[in-house]
């Protein structure tokens, strides 16, 4: 089965027979509009005013089921009828491009701006929403002054808005997509600073475009009109291309100074050049669908990136690793078409791992008897989340050296795992230090 919203589609699948669906019935399309817009929490006066103003919105939204879904969602989140109100004096209404366009300019600013973000991916896109978070957090389009709350968690609220408000859809593999309507509205929004390379019949590319996605089989003609965007913030490649683009890669690089988001999906090459470091603005680095092994030490100059991601290929990490002291996150993951997925090997041990303080995710620590390896090293990662494994504990040399995990500042974690190897007697004094 195959749906569609324009005539002709059908006719170019030689499809023999079409259904085309009539539009709902105004007492259904009401309950759907009511369904989005209440909270079930309205007093019973305020219930009373809105599902007076509710049968006229409903006639004003031209029987469009996505924009009584997103203009209904919008109005459940206010608590009195003023909102309501307003929305019976809107023009063209019955347009569902015009009752998008109102849902998203009711959005918080900063919400507006992440959303906008998202038309960098095409229409079918699935959306991954911690995907989206790190790519929002490396921007530095998620607030930041609210001291107490991580970034990713606000991230994570400004998503799950978003989807409250039927701008996103959840998907049976727990992905999210967007209607194509407003992926056309998303897109218009942010021509003048996103742009897709999706045809190969483009010349030239805007240049007030910070933002790039790339989807195209070839680079080698679109070389020279992407460096010239020397102001260019992001670089995303959504699908691999067919031919070798290392030699593309050095020049691109040497022109995209200011870039702060690389996303690679691309590269053939065995090791990442050493001209990586040169992008000393970098903030989030996706290696996982390339098939990168191995990593230059001029990354461990790139002193601002906060978001490292790298495929399971990668067995050694760069000695001085440890310099990065504003990374947050680092993860080694398996990628295939659908999915990717945490390596189950984790990533090698990093010598002296207590210098990246700013650390949020260490799925495997192992205590060794020899410097930079020692349990102190985890003394001052305060901002530790999620789970943590430490493991061969039996190397711990007394309870001095135990009392100084500090697992007290560590309020961020959620789960602890404490593993002694088996191949040692252990005292039971000994086990008593932790």
């Amino acid at each position: 089965m195959v749906t569609s919203r324009r005539h002709k589609f059908p006719g170019a699948l030689c499809i023999e027979e079409v259904v085309s669906l009539k539009n709902m019935e105004g007492t259904d399309f009401l309950e759907l509009f009511k369904h989005s817009a209440f909270s079930g929490a309205e007093t019973r006066d305020q219930l009373r005013m809105k599902e007076e103003i509710a049968v006229k919105i409903a006639k004003q939204l031209g029987q469009s089921p996505l924009a009584a879904k997103v203009v209904g969602s919008q109005l459940r989140r206010e608590k009195d009828t003023t909102a309501w109100e307003q929305a019976l004096k809107i023009n063209n209404l019955r347009e569902p491009k015009r009752a998008l366009l109102w849902s998203y300019e009711r959005l918080d600013p900063h919400l507006q701006r992440c959303f906008l973000y998202c038309s960098l991916f095409p229409k079918g896109h699935e959306y991954k929403m911690m995907e989206l978070v790190y790519l929002w957090i490396a921007e530095g389009l998620v607030d930041s002054c609210n001291q107490d709350r991580r970034m990713k968690d606000i991230g994570m609220d400004y998503f799950n808005n978003m989807v409250s408000c039927s701008f996103f859809q959840p998907t049976i593999f727990g992905n999210y997509v967007m209607h194509d309507l407003l992926h056309d509205l998303v897109e218009e929004l942010s021509r003048d600073v996103c742009f897709r390379l999706e045809d190969d019949k483009v010349a030239e590319i805007p240049y007030t475009i910070r933002h790039l996605s790339i989807s195209v089989e070839s680079m080698t003609q679109h070389k020279q009109s992407i460096c010239k965007l020397h102001n260019l913030r992001t670089i995303i490649c959504i699908n691999p291309l067919m031919d070798d683009i290392s030699d593309i890669f050095h020049e691109v690089l040497d022109n995209m100074k200011r870039l702060r988001v690389l996303y690679l999906c691309f590269y053939n090459g065995s090791k990442l050049p050493e001209s990586v470091g040169e992008l000393k603005h970098l903030r989030y680095l996706n290696l996982i669908s390339t098939s990168i092994s191995k990593l230059p030490g001029s990354l461990c100059t790139l002193y601002h990136l906060q978001l490292l991601m790298l495929n399971y290929k990668v067995e050694n990490l760069p000695d001085k690793i440890c310099n990065l002291s504003k990374l947050r996150y680092m993860e080694a993951y398996f990628s295939d078409e659908y999915t990717m997925h945490l390596d189950g090997k984790g990533l090698p041990q990093i010598p002296d791992i207590g210098k990246l303080i700013s650390l949020q995710e260490l799925k495997k620590f192992s205590v060794q008897k020899q410097r930079g390896y020692e349990l102190r090293q985890l003394r001052d990662m305060k901002e530790l989340g999620g789970l943590l494994s430490i493991t061969n504990l039996e190397n711990v040399v007394g309870k001095d050296e135990a009392c100084e995990l500090n697992l007290n500042q560590k309020s961020h974690l959620e789960g602890l795992e404490f593993v002694w190897s088996c191949e040692k007697i252990l005292h039971g004094e000994d086990i008593c230090h932790l």
